[in-house]
């Protein structure tokens, strides 16, 4: 629980820092550098608020780390449990499919020759399907890309910090302009 003396001491910063600017207008040089103390008292009041956060944060940051780090290894495990096993059931599942292709050609031969009844087809494709029952099955449909020079430039993200990175050094000038926006910074006295 966050101390009660932390909590009065938060807010009264944010308070304070309230009454000063809530209905301040600037109307003359010394009000604009008046407005730039109050920006600055603010930022720092704001580094004292995130200070005092991180102190508190980071015992339970540290401890939820550890956690991570303890689990992490067993949780690797199992997956990698689970995938050796998936991949054999696959396998498994691949080799009965093949039999089940095979014999539904068989089964249909015998059936076209007149050497099965149809009843009789129908019961021994029946115990081929019984086999892929043990394990249900999902089937994902993914892409892979072929030929990245047919795939459509609208499919293509612009990774926006090498463009950045590329315009403001001059090596990229075509499709590109460089806008300057102007963020107030509080001027230190």
């Amino acid at each position: 629980m966050i101390q009660k003396e932390v909590q009065e001491e938060t807010q009264t910063l944010v308070e304070v820092t309230e009454k000063q600017v809530v209905g301040f207008k600037i109307k003359s040089q010394k009000d604009l550098e008046t407005a730039n103390s109050k920006l600055v008292e603010i930022t720092k009041r704001e580094k004292i608020i995130s200070q005092r956060e991180r102190k508190m944060l980071d015992p339970t940051n540290q401890t939820r780390r550890e956690i991570m780090d303890f689990f992490r290894p067993v949780k690797t495990r199992l997956a990698n449990f689970k995938a050796t096993l998936k991949t054999e059931m696959n396998r498994y599942i691949e080799v009965l499919e093949e039999q089940e292709t095979k014999k539904k050609v068989e089964v249909e031969q015998k059936v076209v020759a007149g050497d099965m009844k149809i009843d009789t087809a129908a019961k021994k494709l029946e115990k081929l399907e019984e086999k892929k029952e043990a394990v249900t099955i999902r089937i994902e449909r993914k892409v892979e890309i072929t030929d990245e020079k047919k795939i459509p430039p609208a499919y293509w993200v612009l990774d926006m910090v090498a463009v950045r990175r590329d315009a403001l050094s001059g090596k990229l000038t075509e499709g590109v302009k460089i806008v300057e926006v102007k963020n107030i910074i509080g001027k230190r006295a």
